[in-house]
């Protein structure tokens, strides 16, 4: 079994956390010493919630960032993910694309809700 060391959770906070005070121009992907941000574009249609990332239409006007860092090595990671952030008047929308180079190595046994994944991907 495979492992990326990579914290969702932390990613988001990072992400999002730094993105609702930040000024100026925000980089659209990952940088060595600087923190992660997005910022969020108000939309009139929101996406359609069916775990499809339709990047033509509904996500195209939408700032992105790129990038995500491996806590283990303190570097960028060598699998990518893109993130997108958008809301309307009643709710916040995010959209992740991730990518791993070695998906069949993905293993998850675990199906059962409230228990632990420890040892699940």
């Amino acid at each position: 079994m495979r492992r990326l060391t990579v914290t969702a959770t932390s990613q988001l906070l990072l992400i999002f956390g730094f993105a609702a005070g930040s000024q100026g121009q925000v980089p659209s992907k990952a940088q060595p010493g600087v923190a992660p941000q997005i910022r969020a574009l108000r939309v009139q249609t929101p996406p359609v919630i069916d775990g499809v990332i339709d990047e033509a239409t509904e996500w195209k006007d939408v700032p992105s960032f790129e990038g995500l860092h491996d806590q283990t090595s303190g570097g960028p990671s060598p699998e990518n993910g893109r993130f997108w952030l958008s809301y309307d008047g009643s709710f916040i929308y995010f959209a992740a694309k991730m990518t791993d180079s070695r998906p069949q190595q993905i293993r998850a046994v675990e199906y059962r809700s409230n228990v632990s994944f420890n040892g699940d991907d």
